[in-house]
């Protein structure tokens, strides 16, 4: 990885292989959030997947694809069985040695390390909406709460109605 000619002269000779380790730590990071993005929509809209023709890419990308320029990450990836988890997995430790190297700072580190987070939130949102055909557990619970209430709600009325 090669550092940009507009800033390799306001780099310190020293700091030179810090930065481009920087440069490549961030492509890296950006493949993964790719690729986690592309395994989500895989995952939410299933394997076989093909977007509205309007929205579509030729060819449309699968999510190891996006990590094609990192051949030891789609053998970690594949080998964790769960690429999604993989993948958050992997930014994360990106964001620390982002930090490691003093590029991003804590405050900052924290709050992207927060974002991702709160994305594998969301995504587990997404898939509880997919997944559940039908609140059928829930019905029972609803049912016993509607023969309660019928049969309490006359008792709990007839003071004020009055009855005689």
């Amino acid at each position: 990885t090669n550092v940009p000619k507009e800033l390799e002269d306001d780099i310190e000779p020293e700091k030179v292989e810090a930065v481009k380790e920087a440069i490549q730590i961030r492509q890296r990071c950006l493949a993964i959030l790719e690729a986690y993005l592309l395994f989500v929509e895989e995952k939410i809209h299933g394997p076989g997947f093909e977007p509205h023709p309007a929205d579509r890419i030729e060819p449309w990308p699968r999510g190891e694809a996006a990590l094609e320029d990192w051949p030891d990450d789609v053998v970690a990836c594949r080998a964790q069985g769960e690429p999604i988890v993989w993948c958050s997995t992997a930014t994360l430790r990106c964001i620390s040695q982002l930090q490691d190297l003093d590029i991003i700072d804590g405050d900052n580190g924290s709050m992207i390390s927060s974002s991702v987070m709160a994305l594998e939130q969301i995504f587990i949102e997404c898939m509880v909406v997919r997944v559940q055909d039908s609140p059928g557990p829930f019905l029972v619970h609803y049912r016993t709460i509607l023969i309660t209430f019928c049969f309490t709600f006359p008792f709990a009325i007839i003071s004020q109605v009055g009855y005689r």
